[in-house]
């Protein structure tokens, strides 16, 4: 008894642990395909009990086509989505950071290989990596701070701080090296745009405002995080409300962001089309923001890739393929509203939608897809499994190595209730009963969470935005080698004092020694890619 209640630790720390490291290797999924529809209104009417409002257009031969308005802006006082409808875009209020980014590098007032504590005040109180930071680490998300949503609002728009204030509160911790890990970073996409505020003498939101939106014939548009340049813009969003997916009003949603930059963007359907129309002109036209169409084509050079080459990022917009088409795209999320753009510069098609419903995938997932729909069939991609990559190397290194561990923790724990059986029918006694059965039991259910785990890992991609999100991989990397040494040593341990055959002892040992192995395999791939 004295043995196993301290080998028991061992066992719990490395089979979470190594279900755990698997989690994060990276393995994808294939897209599921759901039901098809006739119409986006036909779909919005069948998940009409999951959205308050929507306003969805697509894009074709760089045109918005007929829109669709959908539902209520406010439904306590009947308030109807229409043209004049404002809705807050959220995150893609990024993509105008990086548009205005490339005018001034196209300037020659920006470089994006420079460091940026050239731009910076002296003075600016900021937790500096020990290595450099560039425009490109910033548009990338691999400037390597810790991030976090709690410091970007407040409730009382005449206490907003003003851009350098909000940063310097913000004042994350640098955790990576710059350019060695993507970690989605409001406080990069801001700091950005406060290099933009500096560089051009103006308040970002006049520059957004004189530079992206009036070029782009966005009139209907603001960044200014308090709406004071746009009251008739205020004063629509003041009439409107948000609501979660069972339709009920959010309360305490009217918050503004004092790292504006990264979010804080309201406007029409209209507008977002234009701006999404602005990034796809004619060939050789450089469209409405830049004066070269090589800069506009540079924008949109991948600058971020997947460990099989797979463009994942081109200077702040994400891709996806669907096919052989490839999409450039962005989506957002506030208190109380969801937002998606999407766009191929190849055949200049593309979609926008708004919804006045916070965390929404229904209808910015489906409707956004419907740009690439063939014979009405929509493809719903996960979050995380939007490349493909099953017939690649990694994927199926990845998943021989989930194998080899599972095995090696199913034979482990069928070999320890084995030999603890066997030394119990020989020896029986109450007390070495009920000793047993603990021990059976604990096993049985180690094994459970770890085989759960995995497979959640493998077969559904929303385990892929907890780990990833929630516990890094240097996390597991750091402390799996000694979780698996200590899970072989247990193994080994207990078939010693057991009265086991020399196949139990091989097999027991074999396992511990295959999870250890295999569980090194991983960390060396994931160090690797």
């Amino acid at each position: 008894m004295g043995a196993t209640a301290r080998v028991r630790p061992a066992l719990i720390i490395s089979l979470l642990l190594a279900g755990g490291l698997l989690a994060g290797c990276g393995v994808t999924t294939t897209p599921v395909e759901e039901p098809g529809f006739t119409t986006p209104g036909a779909f919005l009417d069948q998940h009409a009990d999951q959205v308050a409002g929507v306003a969805f257009a697509e894009l074709a031969d760089g045109q918005m086509q007929t829109p669709l308005y959908y539902g209520f802006s406010n439904i306590a006082t009947g308030l109807k989505v229409d043209d004049e409808t404002v809705f807050e875009w959220g995150s893609i209020s990024k993509l105008v950071v990086w548009v205005s980014v490339m005018q001034l590098v196209e300037q020659g007032k920006l470089s994006l290989d420079a460091d940026i504590a050239a731009y910076l005040p002296a003075d600016f109180k900021w937790d500096k990596p020990t290595k450099p930071v560039t425009l490109t680490n910033l548009m990338n998300h691999t400037g390597g701070w810790a991030d976090s949503v709690w410091y970007l609002f407040e409730t009382d728009p005449t206490t907003l701080p003003d851009l350098r204030t909000a940063l310097e509160r913000a004042h994350p911790k640098a955790l990576f090296e710059p350019g060695t890990t993507l970690a989605y970073s409001n406080y990069g996409a801001t700091l950005a745009g406060y290099i933009v505020e500096r560089v051009s003498g103006v308040p970002y939101w006049q520059y957004a405002r004189d530079h992206v939106y009036l070029p782009a014939g966005m009139t209907d548009t603001t960044v200014e995080p308090t709406q004071a340049d746009r009251p008739d813009i205020k004063q629509r969003r003041d009439s409107e409300s948000g609501y979660d997916t069972a339709r009920k009003e959010i309360g305490n949603q009217r918050a503004y962001d004092g790292m504006y930059p990264c979010g804080a963007t309201i406007g029409t359907l209209t507008d977002l089309a234009r701006f999404a129309a602005g990034l796809m002109p004619p060939a050789g036209d450089p469209g409405p923001y830049f004066s070269s169409r090589a800069t506009l084509d540079r924008l949109f050079t991948p600058t971020f890739n997947m460990p099989d080459g797979t463009p994942a990022i081109a200077h702040g917009f994400f891709s996806s393929f669907r096919g052989s088409n490839l999409y450039w795209w962005h989506n957002g999320s506030t208190t109380a509203y969801s937002s998606m753009l999407m766009i191929d510069r190849e055949t200049r098609r593309g979609v926008v939608v708004l919804t006045n419903t916070a965390h929404e995938t229904v209808a910015t997932s489906g409707l956004t897809l419907w740009c690439s729909r063939d014979g009405g069939q929509v493809s719903l991609l996960s979050t995380t499994g939007q490349f493909n990559r099953m017939s690649t190397p990694a994927y199926w290194i990845q998943l021989g190595l989930l194998a080899l561990v599972f095995v090696s923790t199913l034979v482990s724990a069928v070999t320890l209730i084995a030999s603890g059986l066997r030394k119990l029918i020989r020896h029986p006694a109450p007390m070495a009963l009920r000793r047993w059965r603990n021990a059976a039991s604990g096993v049985l259910v180690l094994f459970g969470a770890n085989a759960a785990i995995m497979s959640a890992r493998l077969l559904a991609p929303a385990a892929d935005l907890v780990w990833t999100h929630y516990l890094p991989h240097f996390i597991i990397d750091a402390a799996i080698p000694f979780a698996t040494i200590g899970y072989a040593y247990a193994v080994i341990r207990t078939i010693r004092m057991s009265e086991s055959t020399w196949r139990e002892k091989v097999l027991a040992t074999g396992a511990g020694l295959g999870l250890l192995l295999g569980s090194a395999a991983v960390i060396v791939l994931n160090l690797w890619r």
